[in-house]
């Protein structure tokens, strides 16, 4: 009968193609141990420099191999042991790592010769374990010259080249396990060679620093991640697999406590089937460095019917310092065990190294699809992009949450395709994330020191220059200029030096307050030119909206109709009376969209300013947001007084002052909570308005970074009040600075969270005709 043979070449071909490293060879076997249900494994090289002498040990506690089970699964080559039934170990019930049954060719990889000895577990608990009696425990040489010295495989029944026989009582220790000397090394191992395996193999499982709670005092909040999830054991007492490095291949870890310490900020990734949240914050020292440093939470919903790997991470930024090398790159590690070669100094597999050469222009790209929603950012931020070796980082999977991911059959990377993309996307978002961030903290640190500065030098109720918003501070500082000079023109004329020089070093002050209000007046005017150009359709839109507000009457009345007729079967109409109910409910948010867009865009809206009464502008806001707050139980009151009028303004510019107002505190408002608007005039001429809410707090202090452009802290879109740009507080202080009021947010009254006020100066402001 015909039969297949294999040529020993085999074992050689097989050796060489699927462990590409000898590093990669150890951690097959050290894998191997925890599959075995071992709590710890040590690695132990003595002599490496000399091939001929040298040898290296791998003994773990595990549950052993009988003689049987040996035959079976470790000289079985590409045995079906792992990938066959739960695919778990029977004490601690891990995940298997090994899934090909080729890790034995690891041993053909490093060393000639090979032996075996294994206790097998009785039954009880690990630590204290009675040694097994009967003949099941395991000594074992292989000979690979022996078995290369046949033709075949078939050739070796009778050979000496492979010898199984039961462990002598001389070779009894006190424990369970498996222990391997590997000897005739096939190469030597100079230093270089140990530093390589150092990178590999040291690192084969995360630093504690990535899995392991971060120390008090060092982060500004905790994380939501205290302990990753790093692998899959359904035995909560499976504990630390340990790996312990012994003799030449000694190391020990030196950096772990310090790197905590030292990053600059740190983000976390919890991505499930459907979602995925991201969250970044800072540490203590950036924060000493950035007061306006904040840590920031977002989720984003990921698309159906694509691979979506679950996973957890934890990615450290470094803050200025320099990490060693072994702390450098963002590292995958499947099942606790680091997948090669990701995160390796010459391997950019999330294409920072490569953006950072290339001016971060894929970064920008990435940016426009994946943030503009949650957190618009400026062109600027490309400056502080960094590279692999600015994080530190662990990506943890397991084969459960990840079953997509199919790892190549030499052990080092996983097959590319729409999972593995799919992962690389989501750390990239993240890191991304932090660059933006990062840059926003510096940005605003300086603009709220010169904010705050400014308005320091003179006390809110004076009407200086330096305290008015651009438009008014641009024409009072021209003033001041023009009259320091035509002082220093006439001191000029008379001959009196000194008095024109010191005449010109008095304009040079206002002259560098209006170059820096037209800078922040240009750094605007492209974003309303954006909002003017829609603001020119809401009339064609308004129209529409009236046309379809006639629709949905129409539809209405015609379901009344339907539902009069008798003879209608009980289910149908019940389903018309559903059909009727959401038509309505259609009919009334278009009345609201209609009167409030009516209100706003009609000529009279924008014809002549005058002076408006506050409640009923208030009160026009409200019919737009009420069904919103209405849906979440929250009570609006307006509790404005009647006779209250504002400084001569448009309508519109006022209803749409309080429709971002509301529509904010709307927003953070928490079920049934409560919104009232109040109001008062004083003698002088002063108009205060304020608007306060329950539910999210802000603190008046660092408030000023929510009138930033595009600050906004919304990432789900609302169908009433929408997805937040972060503009409506800016278009709102930009329109109260055209009559010299001032908006901030202050302290709330007892019983609210967050209060904003509006204050008027009425004797600042001519009525236009």
């Amino acid at each position: 009968m015909a039969k297949f043979t294999v040529d020993t070449q085999l074992f050689r071909e097989l050796g060489e193609l699927l462990v590409g490293r000898e590093s990669t060879a150890l951690v097959e076997l050290i894998k191997n141990a925890y599959d075995a249900d071992a709590s710890a494994v040590m690695v132990e090289g003595r002599r490496l420099s000399d091939p001929d002498k040298g040898e290296i040990r791998i003994s773990d506690n595990g549950v052993g191999m009988t003689r049987e089970e040996f035959g079976k699964g470790f000289l079985r080559i590409a045995t079906r042991g792992k990938s066959e039934g739960t695919r778990r170990s029977p004490v601690y019930d891990r995940r298997y790592t090994g899934e090909k049954g080729i890790g034995r060719l690891a041993l053909h990889k490093l060393a000639r010769r090979v032996e075996i000895r294994s206790q097998k577990w009785d039954g009880t608990p690990p630590t204290g374990i009675q040694l097994p009696t009967g003949s099941d425990d395991l000594y074992a040489k292989i000979d690979w010259d022996a078995i290369e010295r046949y033709q075949t495989l078939d050739e070796l029944e009778g050979s000496d080249a492979v010898l199984v026989e039961p462990l002598p009582p001389d070779m009894h220790r006190s424990g369970a396990g498996t222990s391997i000397r590997l000897t005739k090394l096939r190469k030597a191992w100079p230093e270089r060679k140990i530093t390589k395996f150092h990178d590999d193999v040291a690192t084969l499982v995360p630093s504690p620093v990535l899995i392991e709670p971060i120390p008090d005092g060092i982060l500004t909040e905790p994380l939501f991640l205290p302990r990753p999830r790093v692998r899959d054991a359904g035995n909560q007492e499976a504990g630390e697999f340990q790996i312990k490095l012994l003799g030449d291949l000694a190391y020990s870890e030196s950096m772990g406590a310090s790197v905590a310490a030292s990053a600059g900020w740190i983000l976390e990734i919890e991505c499930n089937t459907d979602s995925a949240r991201y969250h970044i914050v800072p540490t203590l020292e950036t924060r000493q460095r950035f007061p306006n440093a904040e840590a920031i939470d977002f989720a984003i919903d990921l698309p159906e019917n694509m691979p979506h790997p679950a996973f957890h991470a934890r990615i450290m930024q470094i803050s200025g310092k320099v990490w060693d090398k072994r702390h450098q790159g963002i590292r995958v590690y499947m099942e606790g065990f680091r997948v090669l070669p990701y995160g390796e100094s010459s391997d950019d597999w999330l294409l920072l190294n490569y953006d950072y050469t290339n001016r971060a222009k894929g970064f920008l790209r990435r940016l426009k699809t994946d943030f503009d929603d949650f957190f618009v950012g400026d062109p600027e931020e490309q400056k502080v992009f960094q590279g692999n070796a600015a994080y530190f980082g662990g990506v943890f999977l397991t084969h459960r949450g990840a079953p997509s991911l199919q790892m190549l059959v030499n052990r080092e990377g996983f097959l590319p395709g729409p999972a593995l993309e799919f992962l690389r996307e989501r750390i990239r978002l993240g890191t991304d994330m932090l660059v933006r961030v990062r840059y926003a903290a510096t940005k605003e640190v300086k603009r709220a020191r010169r904010r705050e500065a400014s308005r320091q030098q003179q006390a809110v109720e004076q009407a200086d220059v330096r305290d008015q918003p651009s438009a008014w501070s641009i024409g009072q500082s021209l003033r001041e200029a023009n009259e320091a000079i035509a002082e220093a023109r006439a001191a000029i004329a008379t001959g009196r030096v000194e008095l024109a020089q010191a005449a010109m070093e008095r304009s040079g002050d206002p002259l560098t307050k209006v170059e820096e209000r037209f800078q922040e007046v240009a750094a605007e005017a492209g974003m309303f030119r954006v909002l003017a150009s829609i603001g020119t359709e809401l009339a064609a839109f308004t129209h529409e909206i009236n046309g379809l507000l006639g629709m949905a009457v129409g539809l209405t009345r015609q379901l009344d109709g339907i539902l009069q007729m008798d003879g209608l079967p009980p289910g149908h109409r019940r389903e018309l009376k559903k059909a009727r109910e959401t038509a309505q409910d259609l009919r009334q948010n278009l009345e609201r969209q209609a009167v409030y867009l009516v209100d706003i865009t009609s000529i009279d809206a924008r014809r002549r300013r005058s002076r408006q009464g506050i409640r009923d502008r208030f009160e026009a806001a409200s019919r737009l947001i009420r069904h919103a707050a209405e849906k979440r139980d929250i009570a609006i009151v307006n509790a404005i007084e009647e006779d209250l009028r504002s400084p001569p303004m448009f309508p519109a510019e006022l209803t749409a002052v309080f429709t971002n107002l509301l529509s904010n505190a709307v927003k953070f408002s928490r079920k049934g909570g409560h919104i009232e608007a109040t109001a008062y005039a004083s003698p002088d001429g002063e108009i205060g308005i304020r608007v306060e809410n329950t539910g999210a707090r802000v603190e008046p202090r660092g408030s000023e970074k929510w009138f930033e452009p595009f600050r906004s802290t919304t990432t789900q879109v609302d169908a009433a009040l929408g997805q937040g740009m972060g503009l409506g507080l800016t278009i709102t202080r930009s329109i109260l600075d055209e009559y010299g009021a001032r908006i901030a947010f202050v302290d709330p009254s007892p019983g609210f969270d967050a209060a904003i006020q509006i204050v008027f100066h009425t004797n600042r402001i001519q009525e236009s005709p």
